[in-house]
């Protein structure tokens, strides 16, 4: 029997939310029939696929799609091309993100949108950040700058409606009702939210790129010069789903029927988790 690394969980029939969770780098099958990647940061998130778990039963089974494979062998959240060393798990990653395909248009089929979590574990600061496809620079600017900035955010379905409804970016990234906030209200402190508008200070950002540190973390956790200065904004998954358009041919984007079709009821949100959130998973 051959062995499954995606866990691919559609909908319950009871399911009341249009939501997709997925978890790219909870897994830990370390098959030896797959190579080592050679390059970019192969350490687990670890609990992320537990916390995933978690969420999926307290929204009542929505939708879930988890890679098990090691991101030691895979890393399913950056581009095929980019992803793996070995032409065995290319299949793998084609996989995932089919699952994750099939689930979001199944949720736009059911409820005519979907919202798309992304789960993630990062160690560097002890509140979760919130990737919207908005750069640390981005938040740095005032709320009027952000609202008319030319990047498109990965949750822009969010924003659309007539211009009374006075939907903007920046309150749906930073405001009293944004992800951010609805989660400190519970006790999950955040990144973007009303406390923490700006995930980086402009200090703290401009000394990390002067001493020229890592502060995507490319290679593993960020060293201590960086910490300060790093902020998930959004990876290949949450860009594919949310800003479609923005994925060169080369990097596998979304065909162009889905792009014209389903995912255009899209919203995305990256979720690099404290480890205090999913210590307690």
């Amino acid at each position: 029997m051959q062995q499954t690394f995606v866990d691919a969980r559609p909908a319950s029939a009871t399911a009341r939310d249009p939501v997709v969770i997925s978890a790219p780098h909870g897994g830990d099958i370390i098959p030896l029939c797959f190579s080592d990647r050679i390059s970019g940061c192969t350490e687990c998130d670890w609990n992320s696929w537990e916390l995933a778990e978690a969420a999926w039963e307290a929204f009542d089974r929505p939708a879930l799609v988890g890679l098990r494979l090691s991101r030691l062998k895979l890393d399913a959240n950056r581009a095929r091309c980019f992803a793996c060393d070995d032409e065995a798990a290319f299949s793998v990653h084609d996989e995932y993100h089919s699952a994750v395909e099939a689930a979001c248009a199944a949720a736009v089929e059911r409820f005519g949108w979907c919202l798309h979590l992304d789960l993630h574990g990062q160690s560097h600061r002890p509140a979760t950040e919130l990737g919207y496809l908005l750069t640390s620079e981005d938040f740095l600017m005032e709320d009027a700058a952000l609202d008319a900035a030319p990047r498109e955010s990965s949750v822009e379905l969010l924003l659309s409606g007539p211009p009374e409804s006075g939907r903007r970016r920046s309150a749906l990234t930073r405001g009293a009702t944004s992800l951010g906030a609805l989660l400190e209200a519970r006790g999950f402190p955040c990144v973007p939210s009303p406390r923490t508008p700006a995930p980086v200070e402009a200090a703290a950002l401009e000394a990390a790129r002067k001493a020229k540190a890592d502060i995507g973390a490319a290679h593993g956790p960020p060293a201590e010069e960086a910490a300060a200065a790093t902020y998930f904004w959004g990876g290949y998954t949450v860009r594919r789903l949310g800003v479609p358009a923005s994925i060169p041919p080369h990097c596998g984007p979304l065909p162009e029927p889905a792009r014209g079709g389903w995912a255009r009821r899209v919203a995305s949100v990256s979720l690099e988790t404290a480890w205090a959130v999913r210590e307690g998973a």
